[in-house]
């Protein structure tokens, strides 16, 4: 067991070899929005506040009611102790390993000796979907806990009921972790265990109130704001659902993970079969490997133990394959809930549970036959030929990518070779460690040697100083700017690297935030922003530069970022970009002056880009048939969290205090300890109505569903208590039963 410790510590150290090199990881979400969102949850903290409202990205949005945050869950205390760049690391490196010791229980669970579960633990959690789970850290958090979960439910069955309810609690603890999907699948999988395995249906009814209980304090809040969000509020195109599926493109990536181009490129940077794939991919490895299969297959035929494992893995593949086909598409958006097929791809972590337990009989099944090595060596072989002929491959590519085949001629012959060289290598290393010898420690580290340089194809790192360094539209912004950022990221960037350089210099999406930057608008990134601020935000990406500006303003933008400088205002260049100032601007709050008709977006937006129309004295309501006036007044708010204002108010004649954050329904105001309405102003902001004189304003988020959620975990506490009692009571009466009696005295 000593060479599974050293192949732990191997893992750790590449880990290791990141924070002690001063190196971190900006991939994708990382950098763009989960950085900056830790650091302003880290902020909220540090204050002594509750993080329930960013105030700082999308005009405003939930913040602990968005999983995606992972507000609520223990593992981002890690942030208060480490600047956000060195704490991300360390996240993803706990979790990771995490993983491993998670695969390994599971397998071990499942009836495989601790050799062969720690090596499939190694083999499949360094995989291209364990892998790639590592560009999204909630995605991670969430996996990380399945199979500790399922590992529970296949323990001894001395304590059914008590094991069940904490199966269920772990999951609690996936949903917290950040990625509901994840959180659900794993449920299923728990919840089909338990039926087939135990055939216990009050052991499901124990697991999904384990996991409620545990996942209520993030459930009830987001229950409550979804329907006012983009995805509760909009519906999903057909063509959207085949956006995160296993499409037949990707079938070459199973084996092939770099023969396509780079995973994180796109068309310019590298990914040369971008054409062929209309949205970026959720994923993007999906390697599985030759050893991998070899051993799975291997597991298969054991005969023994592998077939509900089998079934999963063949209904997860189903699962997330389905909808690449347009007549499925067109039946599942006519479902309820069939929009949930947007997240199909998901279903191979499934698979990739299931591969485990498979692995680990694979591996024992070769351990104790050997196996054909002759085949393994034949199959290694077969997959190093295409290498040597790189031209022979580009036909066959063309055929299988027409769209890009133009791109596809365009790459050296040099780089194709390369690609095709690696991942024969990648595929062989381990089909031939397999075949020389009986699956061992060789075996294993001959995985880790071909799988783990993948790790590093899937993500952009960045010296942590270097991206701590503001770039130069930071600079040239006020220090804590309130703005917009209307630019693109340039069409071309010469590798993933660049791409990523390039979307933060334009600080697009929320890259801003991490240097203390505030967007009153923009679109997107997760779906669970307010849908007033994401309507407004898509509707204005159509207007001319100019009336951008002047939207920008109106919202409380001090500046606009753009590609190119707008004629007859001061821009300024920097880095690749246009900084343009607001000749004026409205501040966070302000007493309205003028009051404008507007009962849609599109008359709310005509009167927020008139040249009439004054920034901190207009607004626009629904509900007033013509143009209006008022005295104004004075407005000036006491020190609090973003999620409970306090205002003094002086109002010369009844006006509207108007506060520039996202409108939700959830808002609640009260003047001078009276409730009052909160309505839409300026289409997605908020505006209280405050009669003449002197006032105390108060703004707060209905706070119910957080202190009920906040009860969930309290509750299964005491349910698990009351179970671990009752199978402790009901195993001394078991005793009491089964001793026999002591013979009388003669």
């Amino acid at each position: 067991m000593r060479s599974w410790r050293w192949a732990f510590v191997l893992c750790a150290g590449v880990w290791l070899s990141l924070l002690l090199s001063g190196r971190t990881l900006v991939t994708r979400d990382l950098g763009a929005t989960h950085l900056p969102w830790r650091a302003e949850w880290a902020r909220q903290v540090k204050n002594g506040w509750f993080p329930l409202w960013n105030p700082k990205a999308n005009g405003g949005r939930p913040l602990w009611a968005d999983p995606n945050t992972q507000a609520a869950y223990p593992g981002t205390l890690l942030f208060l102790l480490l600047p956000a760049s060195q704490a991300m690391v360390v996240f993803l490196a706990a979790h990771h390993l995490w993983l491993l010791a998670g695969l390994a229980y599971l397998a071990r669970k499942t009836g495989t000796e601790g050799e062969a579960a720690w090596a499939s633990a190694f083999i499949v959690g360094t995989g291209g979907i364990a892998f790639s789970l590592t560009t999204f850290p909630n995605a991670l958090a969430s996996f990380s806990w399945l199979p500790w979960a399922l590992g529970l439910l296949l323990a001894e069955k001395k304590q059914q009921n008590l094991q069940a309810l904490g199966a269920g609690g772990l999951l609690g603890v996936s949903f917290l972790a950040g990625e509901p999907v994840t959180a659900a699948l794993g449920f299923g999988l728990a919840g089909a265990l338990m039926l087939t395995q135990r055939r216990s249906f009050k052991a499901v009814l124990l697991l999904l109130l384990g996991f409620l209980l545990v996942a209520l304090p993030v459930l009830l809040p987001l229950l409550a704001v979804f329907s006012e969000t983009v995805r509760g509020s909009l519906g999903v195109s057909p063509e959207a659902l085949a956006a995160d599926c296993l499409a037949p493109r990707r079938f070459v990536e199973l084996f092939f993970p770099r023969l396509l181009g780079e995973p994180l490129g796109d068309a310019t940077s590298g990914f040369w079969a971008a054409p062929s794939f209309p949205w970026q991919r959720y994923y993007p490895l999906l390697f599985v490997g030759a050893g991998t299969a070899a051993l799975v297959w291997a597991g298969i035929r054991r005969g023994k133990g592998q077939r509900f494992w089998l079934w999963v893995l063949v209904f997860g593949v189903i699962v997330a394959l389905l909808p690449a086909w347009e007549p499925v598409r067109a039946f599942l958006i006519r479902l309820p809930g069939g929009q949930l097929a947007r997240f199909a791809i998901k279903g191979l972590q499934l698979s990739w549970l299931a591969a485990t337990p498979l692995v680990a009989f694979g591996f024992e099944q070769r351990k104790n036959t050997h196996g054909r090595p002759w085949a393994l060596l034949g199959a290694a072989l077969v997959l190093l030929i295409p290498g040597f002929f790189p031209e022979a491959s580009r036909s066959a590519l063309s055929v299988l990518y027409p769209a890009s085949a133009s791109l596809l001629q365009q790459t050296p012959a040099d780089v194709l070779r390369q690609s095709l060289l690696l991942d024969g290598l990648t595929n062989a290393l381990p089909l031939l460690a397999l075949a020389v010898s009986r699956p061992t420690a060789l075996a294993v580290f001959a995985f880790l040697a071909a799988q783990w340089p993948l790790f590093f194809t899937t993500h952009v790192v960045s010296p942590t100083k270097l991206w701590a360094e503001p770039p130069a539209a930071v600079k040239a912004l006020p220090q804590g700017a309130a703005f917009v950022s209307w630019a693109q990221a340039p069409g071309s960037a010469s590798s993933p690297r660049a791409r990523t350089l390039a979307f933060r210099d334009a600080l697009l999406p929320d890259y801003g935030m991490a240097y203390g930057l505030s967007y009153v608008l923009a679109r997107g990134p997760d779906g669970l922003e307010p849908i007033r601020g994401e309507v407004l935000a898509a509707y204005a990406e159509k207007m001319l530069p100019e009336k951008k500006l002047r939207l920008a303003a109106a919202l409380g933008a001090q500046a606009a970022v753009f590609n190119e400088e707008i004629p007859e205002i001061s821009c300024q260049k920097a880095g690749g970009v246009a900084v343009c100032p607001a000749p004026r601007f409205a501040p966070e709050v302000f007493l309205a002056q003028r009051l404008f008709p507007a009962e849609n977006l599109e008359q709310a937006v005509a009167w927020l880009t008139a040249e009439s129309f004054v920034p901190g004295a207009d607004v626009t309501l629904a509900g007033i048939a013509t143009p209006l006036s008022t005295a104004g007044g004075q407005v000036s708010e006491e020190p609090g969290s973003p999620h409970h204002r306090r205002f003094r108010v002086q109002a010369h004649q009844r006006t509207w205090l108007v506060v520039q954050q996202n409108y939700l329904s959830r808002w609640k105001a009260f003047v001078d300890g009276q409730p009052v309405p909160v309505v839409p102003a300026n289409f997605a902001r908020l505006a209280i109505a405050v009669p003449a004189g002197n006032h105390r304003v108060e703004l707060r988020l209905e706070t119910s569903p957080y202190v009920l959620g906040a009860l969930g975990p309290l509750f299964f506490g005491l349910t698990w208590f009351y179970w671990r009692s009752a199978d402790r009571r009901a195993a001394t009466g078991a005793r009491a039963r089964n001793t026999p009696a002591t013979a009388p005295a003669p």
